[in-house]
Order: structure tokens, then C-alpha cells, then sequence
């Protein structure tokens, strides 16, 4: 008992900072650079592939197909991928898959003793399947996800795994304004040796303001609100403006910032001061680079920078083909 007692402390001091509250807090990482740039996920902006984990309503709204990948340059502390893949069908419908990783790489693990007994990792995983429908000025979307995750120790290995699903809608009052919802469900992921977790409900709505009165595209103005069950109510905000188009009016560089996880309540929290990797408030800087290869096809860069008061500030990388 002493031995696992020991690993496990060391287990959660590891992974809770670095990952947030198991085994589902992975996914609060924002999912992709242009996202992180922007202040965190915004409900109600259209963001490509990466619509699949933040509203799936979105993805309708797209006239290409989108494959998106991303990574976190941070492989000292943990490997962070989201990959996912959206396709309009006929203009009112549209369907994702993806799917989000987390590896926290060298765990070490020691006895009642303090003897050294080796490293283990433990990684977290989620596959995710959307559709959306349009029925203007409304579009409404569901995808359903599987949880899981995996550790094996030298003294002890397990793995577990749940079900949960999101229902997503945006409304356009005006063609220049964007509502967008989500809602996420409570599920428990279930562990081989009978222990449950649970995964909290959560609530978010977004507004993307984007005038035609300053310059037809030049800037997206973006605020958000999310709200985890027995959480503080949260607000996000970003910017974002294209001060250069191609010739054919396609955003050809485009510049970000935004401020994250603010909190709009003093009371207990849910989550504790450790898991700061989900919970603390943070600044944010971005850019892309979109480049057109013709009426359908383009291929898009992003790349963000996450400023943090206590842990390590944070990078990601994103790379967007559009078809």
C-alpha cells in the first residue's frame, strides 16, 4: 500500500500539472494554435477541422473540406495532438471525425523506500464523430466521443474508458454577427479496477463580431463564456484582423491576441490551484499564413504563444489543408 501510495502522489503531482483534472481535463486544451491565440475556444468563430471539438454546429458552414493537425511544443513536460477532418455534403449538412492525445512521458516511480523503480507514462486519448445541419439562420450539431486512458507502472498498470456527447447550435441575427452554443454532458469513465471518474457538465456560448463597416473581413472580434459545473463562470475574449488578402480577397496573413480564462465568480472551485493547466488565466499571441493554390485548394499555418504567471508558457503549432 505504501508503494502505490508513493507512485501515485508522484503520479498525479506529474500529470495534474500538466494536464488537468483525469482523466478528461485534456480536453480543456485548447485544441489547436489559432484557438489558443484567440483567448481559448470560441463557440461561435469559424476555425476549420478544430470546429469538430468546439461546436460541431460550426462545421456546416464550410464550403471545403478541412483536415487540421496540432501540436503543443512542449516535449519535456507532455506530447499534445488533436487531429480531425470535416466534409460539407450538399451545402446543409456536414460530417467530422478526430481525434486528441496526451502522452505526461517519464512519471517516475519509487517504493515505501524511496528506491528508484523506473519511468512509465500515461496517456489520455479521445476520438470524436460530428454532423452538422443548416437550416438558416440556424445550424445544429452533434458528435459523440470516446474517452480513455492508460498507465502502466512497474507496481501497478489500469485503464478506463467512457462515453460522452456534445450538442452544439449557432444563429446568425445579422449577417455580420454569429451566436454559437455548446453543451457538453456529465459521463463517467469506468477503470478495470471499478473506480469511477467523473467527467462535469459544461456549458459555453460565443459571439463572433465581424463589421463590414470598418473593411468587408478585415477583423473578427470574438467573446466567450464558459461555465463547468461546481466551476466560476469564465469569460474569453480575442481579436483577430487580416491587414493582407490575396488578389483573389482570400485572408493571406492574419494577426491574433487574446486573454483567457477569466474568472467572473469568487467562490470554491471545483478544480484545485494545482491544476493550473486547465484553470489559470492567460494571455495570448498568434499569426497565419494562408496560402491559395488556386479556387479550392489552400493550405494554412498557425502558430500561437500562451503567456502563464506560474506554470511554463506554451506554443502550438497548426497546419490546416483545405480542399
Amino acid at each position: 500500500m505504501k508503494t502505490i501510495k508513493t507512485w501515485l502522489w508522484l503520479f498525479f503531482l506529474s500529470v495534474l500539472l500538466y494536464a488537468g483534472d483525469l482523466p478528461t481535463a485534456f480536453l480543456q486544451i485548447n485544441p489547436d494554435a489559432t484557438s489558443m491565440a484567440l483567448g481559448g475556444t470560441n463557440e461561435a468563430y469559424l476555425n476549420g477541422g478544430s470546429d469538430l471539438f468546439v461546436n460541431p454546429a460550426l462545421m456546416v458552414f464550410h464550403e471545403n473540406k478541412c483536415v487540421q493537425f496540432s501540436n503543443i511544443i512542449q516535449w519535456d513536460l507532455m506530447q499534445y495532438f488533436s487531429f480531425a477532418a470535416t466534409v460539407p455534403i450538399y451545402g446543409r449538412h456536414a460530417f467530422g471525425m478526430g481525434a486528441i492525445g496526451v502522452n505526461v512521458p517519464d512519471i517516475q516511480e519509487y517504493d515505501e523506500n524511496g528506491n528508484y523503480l523506473g519511468n512509465f507514462d500515461n496517456y489520455f486519448y479521445s476520438v470524436f464523430i460530428g454532423y452538422a445541419y443548416k437550416f438558416f439562420p440556424f445550424t445544429l450539431g452533434l458528435s459523440v466521443k470516446y474517452v480513455g486512458s492508460q498507465f502502466a507502472a512497474q507496481s501497478q498498470s489500469n485503464n478506463g474508458s467512457g462515453f460522452g456527447f456534445e450538442i452544439g447550435v449557432t444563429y446568425m441575427p445579422w449577417h455580420d454577427l454569429r451566436v454559437g452554443a455548446n453543451f457538453k454532458n456529465s459521463y463517467e469513465i469506468k477503470w478495470n479496477d471499478s473506480y469511477h471518474d467523473y467527467s462535469p457538465k459544461q456549458m459555453g456560448i460565443a459571439f463572433d463580431y465581424h463589421p463590414e463597416w470598418i473593411r468587408k473581413g478585415f477583423a473578427h472580434f470574438l467573446l466567450g463564456f464558459k461555465q463547468m459545473e461546481q466551476e466560476p463562470l469564465k469569460f474569453n475574449a480575442g481579436l483577430e484582423i487580416f491587414p493582407i488578402k490575396d488578389l483573389a480577397g482570400v485572408k493571406f496573413i492574419s494577426f491574433r491576441a487574446g486573454v483567457g480564462n477569466v474568472n467572473m465568480e469568487l467562490r470554491d472551485k471545483l478544480v484545485t490551484f494545482d491544476l493550473l493547466r486547465t484553470s489559470e488565466k492567460f494571455y495570448s499571441l498568434g499569426a497565419g499564413l494562408l496560402m491559395n493554390f488556386g479556387s479550392s485548394f489552400h493550405f494554412e499555418l498557425d502558430y500561437s504563444y500562451r503567456i502563464l504567471d506560474v506554470l511554463d508558457n506554451q506554443q502550438v503549432v497548426s497546419t490546416k489543408i483545405w480542399f
